[in-house]
């Protein structure tokens, strides 16, 4: 390389220099504008994604305080309020299967009166609320739809009983839990007080977190974006792509999507199913529930890489116009610097019939006409 810089005509010098000078300035141009769309592909990606976590946290939020609000209305209807007798179960006869039938419209009185409350109420929500139950003070237990209870049950001795009993001016919306049927369930409850402001007992509702599920599955994010909510304790109850990860720990899933477990908001890449993916965490101050909004990173930079041809080609064009233009201003330049080169050598080496007379002076150009105009003069003949 060195000899041939060294042997190379100024004319070859000069262009391999433009070349090489206008080559690496539109890499450089060339990286930089890929790096500057890539970013941004990705803060729209950002953007629009916890835009869309926040609308289907604002929906979550509004689904479930219409139901605590209408939970609270029930709690109020004057009914509910005057109290009354609700079947105990820790004793009495059992069926076959050793249960005790659950049987309120055939007791009567205010029983069944709560029962039709109930039964209007699910009506009402259908596809929402699954079941509402009520455990009282004196142990009594009620619920719709009727179920046999087993021999001995006692509502009070249950977790979410007990928590609502803790504090019994506030309405509880749980984090997921499994019932006993092992249906994951979203409940919400609270205490139900008579007309003297006494508590009578935990009024409460299940529900059922298909209801929520399919409502992230209907988000679509492109072709393979999918949403993934997680509860504030870290439990996965919304995965419509892998519903196997539901009621798992983030922390307990295999690979890079345990480390999501820390991250409170941002965008995170991560290997999934053998597949790039970028997740966009947002947790939301309203529920606590975090929104993980998964997609396949060639989806994401799909845009990316056509614009990464577009400049290719714009390049490459580019490249070859100014390496013409070069060839050509170089030709324009040094032709006649070649030209006078030459002239200047034949003129030292006495031969001036080959050079052309716009290099040389006029007395000179008289020296190279032909040898009949150069004839003696008329005088020098007569002598």
């Amino acid at each position: 390389m060195a000899d041939f810089l060294k042997n190379a005509s100024v004319k070859t010098k000069l262009m391999l220099l433009i070349g090489v000078s206008v080559f690496v300035a539109m890499v450089t141009m060339g990286v930089i504008l890929n790096r500057t769309i890539t970013n941004h592909e990705r803060e729209l990606f950002q953007e629009e994604t916890k835009l869309q976590a926040i609308q289907v946290d604002n929906s979550m939020h509004l689904f479930l305080n219409g139901l605590r609000d209408g939970l609270v209305n029930m709690a109020n209807d004057p009914t509910v309020r005057q109290g009354g007798d609700i079947t105990v179960y820790l004793d009495g006869a059992t069926d076959a299967s050793g249960k005790i039938p659950m049987d309120p419209v055939a007791k009567g009185g205010y029983e069944a009166a709560m029962f039709d409350i109930f039964h209007r109420f699910v009506e009402a929500n259908k596809g929402s609320v699954s079941v509402v139950s009520y455990g009282t003070t004196s142990g009594g237990y009620l619920q719709y739809p009727a179920v046999s209870r087993k021999k001995g049950y006692d509502a009070r001795s249950r977790d979410w009983y007990k928590e609502s009993m803790a504090d019994v001016n506030k309405v509880r919306i749980t984090n997921p839990f499994m019932t006993s049927k092992g249906t994951p369930t979203i409940g919400i409850f609270l205490v139900t007080k008579d007309n003297s402001n006494n508590p009578m007992g935990v009024l409460g509702l299940n529900v059922d977190l298909p209801v929520v599920t399919d409502m992230i599955s209907e988000i679509k994010i492109g072709e393979t974006g999918n949403m993934v909510v997680v509860d504030g304790d870290g439990v996965i109850f919304a995965s419509p792509v892998h519903p196997e990860y539901n009621f798992k720990k983030v922390s307990e899933i295999e690979g890079d999507f345990a480390g999501l477990a820390n991250v409170k908001e941002g965008m995170v890449d991560i290997t999934m199913d053998g597949v790039n993916k970028v997740v966009n965490v947002y947790t939301s101050e309203q529920t606590g529930y975090k929104y993980l909004t998964v997609v396949d990173e060639d989806q994401l930079l799909a845009p990316v890489r056509e614009m990464r041809w577009v400049l290719v080609i714009v390049l490459v064009l580019a490249q070859i116009f100014i390496q013409t233009l070069t060839y050509m201003m170089c030709n324009a330049l040094f032709n006649p610097l070649n030209e006078l080169a030459g002239a200047s050598e034949e003129i030292a080496s006495g031969n001036i019939s080959t050079v052309p007379s716009r290099y040389l002076l006029p007395p000179v150009i008289c020296l190279k006409a032909p040898s009949s105009v150069l004839r003696p003069l008329p005088m020098l003949q007569a002598r």
